[in-house]
C-alpha cells in the first residue's frame, strides 16, 4: 500500500468537519470559503499561504461553534486558515515529483512525543467518563495547530529572503495590533488584542494574551537592535510598546518583562555598556517621564494584596484578591489532588478544568510524563536557539535568537500565573518564530559548521 493513501485521512476529516460546521454554524460559511480560497493559494504558492497567516495570527475573529456543558467550543478563522494552509501545502508536496520529504527539525521527536501524551491521556479521561468527548477534542485538535504551524513554516521557509519577508510581515502585524491597543486608552480601564471578545458573553477577552504577545514582540525588537547596527527605530518601537504592556494590567506579564530584560543583557554578544545605561536609566526615568503610567503600574501590583482572601503558602495566612487567591488554590489542588490521583498521565486535556496557571494545568492534565516532556521541548528550544546566536555570522539570526531567547524566558515566567502555553494569540507567534530559528536557521547553520568541521 502507497503510504501518501493514508494523507486522504486528514482531507476526509476536514471535509467532515466542514459539513458538521456549516450546519451547526452558518455564520462560518464566510470564513470557510476564505479558507479555501487561501488554499488555493497556496497551492499556487506555499509563501503567500503562510505570509497571509502571519496577518491572520493577531487579527482573525472568533466564531462560536457548538455547545458543550460549562464552556462553548468556539474556533478562530485563523484556524481554518490555518487547516487550509497546510493541507494545501501537504497536497501540492506530495504530488510534486521534486518533493524530498519533510524537513528533519531537533523538535520533531520530543513535539510528536508530547501529542502522543495529549492524546493517550485524554483518551483514557474519555473511557473513565471524566471527559467530554467533543470539548476535549477540539482542545487537544488546537494544542496540534500549533505544531502543524512549527512544522509547516519549517518546511516552506527556505531563504534568508523567506525570513526577512516573515519578520516584516509579523513587525507590520504587530504595529496594527498596537495601534488598535493605543485607541483604547481612555475608553477601557485594561486593553485587549483585536477580535479578542467572548462571542457568548460579549465580553473583552484576557488581557494577558496581548500582554504575553507584547512581550515576544517586544523581545525580538530589542534582541534585533542589539545585533543589527543602526535600527534605532527599533529602540522607538521597543518603548511605544511599554505603556500598551502597562495598560493591559497584566500582573504575570509585568513580572515576566524583567526576567527577559535580564536575560538580554545577559546574553547580549555587544553593547553591554549602552544596554546597561538604558535599563538603569528607564528605570530611574520612568517615574519622572510618565508619572501617569508609573502609578497604574504600581497601583496594579499592590492589588495583589489586597485582602479579599486568606491564603495559607508556607505555613503563613496571606491577605491577596480573589484572582490571585484562586491561581494559588489551583497550585494546591495541583499537588494535592490532582497528582495524587493521575500522576503520570493526569486526568486529559480539559480533565482538570479552566485553570489559570500553565503548571498545574499541564501537571493536572498531561502528569509528570507530559510535564517533563513539555519541559525538555523548551530545553532543547533555548539549546538550539543559543548554537544560533553564538555561531551565526548573520546579524539578523544572531538578534532574532537573542529575542527568542527573552521571549521564552518571558512567557515561562508569565506561566507561573497564566495558562501561556495554550493561548492562540501568543502561541502562534511563539511557534512560528522557533520554526524559523530552530526549524530552518540552526539546521543550516549545524549543516554549515560540520561542513567546516570535516574539512
Amino acid at each position: 500500500m502507497n503510504w501518501r493513501y493514508l494523507l486522504l485521512i486528514p482531507a476526509i476529516v476536514f471535509a467532515i468537519y466542514i459539513g458538521k460546521t456549516l450546519v451547526a454554524a452558518p455564520d462560518m460559511v464566510i470564513g470557510i470559503i476564505g479558507a479555501i480560497v487561501i488554499g488555493l493559494i497556496t497551492f499556487r504558492k506555499p509563501e503567500d499561504g503562510l505570509l497571509i497567516l502571519v496577518f491572520s495570527m493577531l487579527l482573525s475573529p472568533e466564531i462560536k461553534l457548538a455547545q458543550v456543558p460549562k464552556r462553548a467550543v468556539v474556533v478562530r478563522v485563523d484556524d481554518l486558515l490555518l487547516m487550509a494552509v497546510f493541507l494545501a501545502w501537504l497536497t501540492r508536496s506530495t504530488i510534486s515529483k521534486d518533493w524530498k520529504g519533510f524537513v528533519r527539525t531537533p523538535l520533531d521527536k520530543p513535539l510528536l512525543l508530547l501529542f502522543a501524551i495529549y492524546v493517550i491521556s485524554t483518551t483514557i479521561g474519555i473511557i473513565n467518563g471524566r471527559i467530554h468527548p467533543i470539548k476535549s477534542f477540539f482542545y487537544v485538535l488546537k494544542y496540534f495547530e500549533y505544531f502543524v504551524l512549527y512544522w509547516m513554516a519549517a518546511n516552506i521557509i527556505e531563504s534568508r529572503e523567506h525570513i526577512k519577508r516573515y519578520i516584516t510581515a509579523g513587525f507590520i502585524t504587530s504595529v496594527i495590533v498596537v495601534i488598535y491597543a493605543y485607541s483604547l486608552f481612555g475608553t477601557e480601564l485594561r486593553i485587549y488584542a483585536p477580535f479578542d471578545t467572548d462571542v457568548v458573553t460579549k465580553t473583552h477577552g484576557e488581557p494577558a494574551s496581548l500582554g504575553g504577545y507584547l512581550l515576544i514582540v517586544m523581545a525580538i525588537s530589542f534582541g534585533l537592535f542589539i545585533c543589527q547596527q543602526k535600527k534605532w527605530w527599533l529602540v522607538i518601537y521597543f518603548l511605544a510598546l511599554i505603556p500598551p504592556l502597562i495598560k493591559t494590567l497584566s500582573r504575570a506579564s509585568f513580572f515576566s518583562f524583567l526576567p527577559m530584560m535580564a536575560v538580554i543583557y545577559l546574553l547580549a554578544p555587544r553593547k553591554k555598556i549602552f544596554l546597561f545605561i538604558f535599563i538603569m536609566s528607564s528605570i530611574l526615568l520612568f517615574p519622572v517621564l510618565s508619572p501617569n503610567m508609573y502609578k497604574i503600574l504600581v497601583k496594579r501590583i499592590q492589588y495583589t494584596f489586597r485582602s479579599q482572601t486568606t491564603q495559607k503558602v508556607g505555613g503563613y495566612n496571606i491577605e491577596v484578591e480573589k484572582s490571585t487567591g484562586a491561581r494559588i488554590t489551583n497550585w494546591k489542588k495541583c499537588f494535592n489532588e490532582w497528582l495524587p490521583k493521575h500522576p503520570f498521565l493526569g486526568h486529559g486535556i480539559t480533565g482538570v478544568g479552566l485553570v489559570d496557571s500553565q503548571y498545574p494545568l499541564y501537571l493536572g492534565e498531561i502528569g509528570l510524563f507530559g510535564f517533563f516532556t513539555f519541559l525538555y521541548i523548551m530545553l532543547k528550544i533555548a539549546a538550539k536557539t543559543w548554537f544560533v546566536m553564538k555561531n551565526s555570522e548573520i546579524p539578523m539570526e544572531q538578534g532574532l535568537a537573542l529575542g527568542l531567547l527573552g521571549a521564552l524566558t518571558a512567557l515561562l515566567v508569565q506561566s507561573i500565573a497564566i495558562n501561556t502555553f495554550i493561548i492562540v494569540r501568543i502561541m502562534e507567534p511563539f511557534w512560528f518564530l522557533t520554526a524559523i530559528v530552530v526549524g530552518v536557521i540552526y539546521p543550516n547553520l549545524y549543516k554549515e559548521e560540520t561542513q567546516l568541521t570535516a574539512a
